[in-house]
């Protein structure tokens, strides 16, 4: 009821319906006062005694009128029968505790039939991608077939050179194509989460599916009732743009979309390769991508002329098809950087004979995932709050304070805490998080703008274990989602 009255939208025909769904009604006395009557017994209290806070004293009652307005009889609909009895009373729970059940049953087979189509779509997923490996290792053995056929031609070495380039280039092409078609058609059929799919259930006609979206609806109202009532009416409450809460694990599926993308127009780029010359003395062949020359194959060197991401796309996987995986890559230190990135970005399986572009290609791939740059910088955290006095712990990057607040809160309000406090006109602006720390935003000699972290000594160890937790369960979930090379489970 108290819930109720801090609305702007209360009124007595609310109250009266309110407690009808507990049998209870309220009258209005002659005198002023109100009683509480069980529908369904012969119990009457005074509404003082019931509900203190709105109707016990003078004062209460008349802000609680002034709330709801003039005093209005509840409607017939909300009255129960006076002949009611308790036979109705055990009747009406029967029917009601009947339809529960019904309701159970119906939610479980729902569940039941979302579970059945979720394998059966990831049966599917697994099909498309089986298939795509084969038609793969199809393709390679055409060109395995090509290379030998091309090699026993009667003809002089440079004329077989510029086939096997020819040959080459297009299998790179078509299984650069494949790759995407593959991964589009496993997008395709991917299950859906099971919101989306009742709601398609639902717009199709089944009333289970629309008594589980109202259940939902339901269950998400009371919930935001409960945060309503317990926040505090003289104060500013902040919260996200949308209703669900940012993560981890949410920019993480938007960077591989984002990525997936990339990957769908890089592919486009590369099927437009094109022969632009061939030197019929060397049996050196030149290409094109996007109408400029990029790559050359002179037989026992693939030469990529310009850092575009596809041309070097395209001459490695040339390279690894016509040498192995184990590649000679020859250049300055920019190419090579160049190299090592696109390899990493674009999945391509290489191992390079120069010693540091194979400690850079570790390195990428380890930073390549999310997670990972997430667990070493709570590593690096974790060390901080071991070793330096934390009474005024300086941070020049704003993303490792980020993650900091949110080992402690929500990663939405801690975005937001921080947006304020850069934006406040106040000299040394802060804001306290959950009485484990505070933070300030500072300015260094230079004029950039610093965070400084103040966490009392007493609640260091506690921030240290939440760090330490949140490092251990992004730790768990990158072991969980590292995927084993398929020459390491072959045995290759």
């Amino acid at each position: 009821m108290r819930t109720l009255l801090t609305r702007q939208s209360a009124s007595w025909e609310a109250l009266h319906t309110l407690l009808a769904k507990s049998h209870l009604r309220l009258e209005k006395g002659e005198a002023g006062g109100y009683t509480v009557l069980a529908t369904d017994h012969t119990i009457r209290v005074k509404a003082s005694d019931v509900f203190r806070h709105n109707f016990a004293g003078k004062e209460n009652r008349k802000a609680t009128e002034q709330v709801l307005g003039p005093w209005k009889e509840p409607s017939t609909s909300l009255q129960s029968p006076p002949t009611q009895t308790g036979r109705t009373s055990v009747r009406n729970q029967a029917q009601r505790e009947e339809r529960r059940e019904q309701r159970l049953r119906d939610r479980n087979a729902l569940m039941a039939e979302y579970n059945q189509y979720r394998n059966q779509q990831r049966a599917v997923c697994k099909g498309i991608t089986a298939k795509g490996r084969d038609d793969r290792q199809q393709a390679l053995s055409r060109l395995k077939q090509r290379k030998r056929e091309i090699r026993a031609l009667a003809q002089s070495w440079p004329a077989r050179k510029i086939l096997l380039s020819k040959a080459v280039a297009a299998s790179v092409i078509e299984l650069r194509t494949l790759k995407m078609s593959t991964q589009k058609a496993r997008q395709a059929q991917f299950p859906k989460n099971l919101r989306t799919w009742v709601a398609e259930r639902a717009a199709e006609g089944d009333a289970r599916a629309a008594a589980q979206l109202r259940g939902w609806r339901y269950a998400d109202q009371r919930n935001q009732r409960r945060l309503d009532a317990r926040l505090e009416t003289n104060a500013l409450h902040l919260g996200p743009e949308t209703d669900e809460e940012t993560s981890d694990w949410s920019e993480f599926i938007e960077q591989r979309l984002a990525a997936q993308q990339r990957a769908e127009n890089l592919a486009g780029q590369i099927a437009t390769a094109r022969i632009w010359t061939i030197n019929r003395t060397t049996g050196d062949v030149s290409y094109t991508l996007n109408g400029k020359l990029s790559v050359i194959d002179r037989g026992r060197r693939v030469t990529v002329l310009n850092q575009n991401e596809a041309a070097i796309v395209f001459g490695l996987e040339m390279a690894v098809q016509k040498y192995g995986s184990r590649i000679a890559c020859s250049g300055g230190d920019d190419w090579k950087r160049q190299v090592v990135k696109v390899a990493v970005q674009n999945g391509i399986f290489v191992e390079f004979t120069d010693p540091e572009m194979r400690d850079a290609l570790y390195q990428h791939q380890l930073l390549a995932n999310p997670l990972q740059i997430k667990a070493t910088r709570l590593h690096a955290l974790e060390t901080r709050l071991q070793n330096e006095d934390t009474s005024g712990m300086l941070f020049t990057n704003e993303a490792d304070v980020h993650l900091l607040l949110s080992c402690l809160q929500p990663a939405a309000h801690s975005q937001q805490l921080l947006q304020i406090l850069k934006a406040s006109q106040e000299p040394e602006p802060k804001a306290n998080i959950g009485s484990n720390l505070t933070v300030a935003v500072i300015k260094t000699p230079d004029g950039r703008q610093s965070f400084r972290v103040s966490i009392d000594e007493g609640k260091r160890k506690q921030v240290l274990e939440r760090v330490e937790q949140v490092r251990q369960s992004t730790q768990w979930a990158l072991r969980d989602r590292i995927k084993t090379p398929s020459h390491e489970r072959e045995g290759r």
